[in-house]
């Protein structure tokens, strides 16, 4: 192993440099034949010199991220193998299969005490956000709630060309909306109902870290018309609030709608509430559902 490339590595605190430094490494494994994939996590794809893989069954890289498994092609001839670091998954690793990967894991012998810190962060709010998911799942029927939210705010945002922030910052508060729910377990229902938006985002405004995300977690059911719960309407809010409250609001109707199949509840929703959200959001969801994306 060049020792530059473990000095590289080494000091490879940015995860884009991080990315970029592992392509290249990858470039040259096996004559060049190994191509490596970073996870993004916001858009919930692999990336690579412009080409996007998603997290599905489909792709070798995919199965390989969905899975945390290293997987064979049928064929047998190449093989995909996820990358961590502390835990955390970096990328796949797409090599012929048999090749010597034994220079990148040279490479992964070495721990950056920064990059190590931010590592043991990210697992630590990694394991917040499952704990919240999974308790405030745990108090209702409505389990996988948060994170079909979640994922269609994501989906939405990426649809209506959001920058790569503003789709992280939305996953993230995806996954945080009901958390006042947790928070306010202790009081009744009604109250819950209507206090819990603006219980989360006062608990994430108490962290640097997430505080961020409060305000869209506190108008998660506004809506566009008006007719949300504080009034808030219009251009009062960025279009990131519109996305996470358009996809909280067809999520919480289409779990109420399921003994429908997905069409009819679509064309429902649209018939009776699409009025109350954003235009430009609600062309989106036509667009997923044109696609087949929703489904």
């Amino acid at each position: 192993m060049n020792i530059d490339w473990l000095r590289r590595f080494s000091l490879a605190s940015d995860p884009y440099v991080l990315a970029g430094t592992l392509e290249t490494l990858a470039g040259e494994l096996a004559g060049g034949a190994c191509r490596y994939y970073h996870y993004d996590l916001a858009g919930w794809r692999l990336k690579r010199n412009g080409e996007s893989l998603p997290l599905d069954t489909v792709s070798l890289g995919g199965q390989c991220a969905l899975s945390g498994q290293v997987v064979a092609s049928p064929d047998g001839k190449e093989t995909a193998t996820p990358v961590h670091r502390m835990g955390t998954l970096l990328g796949v690793l797409l090599s012929p299969s048999g090749a010597d990967l034994l220079p990148l894991c040279a490479v992964f012998g070495l721990v950056h005490p920064e990059v190590q810190g931010r590592d043991e962060l990210r697992q630590a709010v990694s394991a917040f956000q499952d704990l919240c998911v999974t308790s405030v799942e745990a108090m209702s029927s409505r389990r996988g709630h948060v994170a079909a939210v979640c994922k269609l705010a994501v989906d939405l945002a990426e649809f209506l060309d959001l920058s790569a922030q503003e789709r992280r910052e939305l996953s993230q508060a995806g996954l945080y909306h009901d958390l006042g729910k947790l928070i306010l377990c202790d009081r009744g229902p009604t109250e819950v109902e209507s206090r819990h938006a603006q219980a989360g985002a006062e608990f994430l405004q108490k962290s640097a870290l997430l505080a961020p995300l409060a305000s869209l977690v506190a108008h998660h059911h506004e809506r566009y018309d008006g007719s949300g719960p504080n009034g808030v309407s219009g251009d009062a809010l960025s279009l990131s609030h519109w996305v996470l409250s358009a996809a909280e609001a067809f999520q919480e109707f289409s779990e109420q709608q399921a003994a429908l199949e997905l069409p009819n509840r679509v064309a429902l929703f649209f018939q009776q509430r699409s009025t109350s959200h954003h235009p430009d959001v609600m062309d989106a969801l036509a667009g997923l559902v044109d696609s087949g994306r929703l489904a």
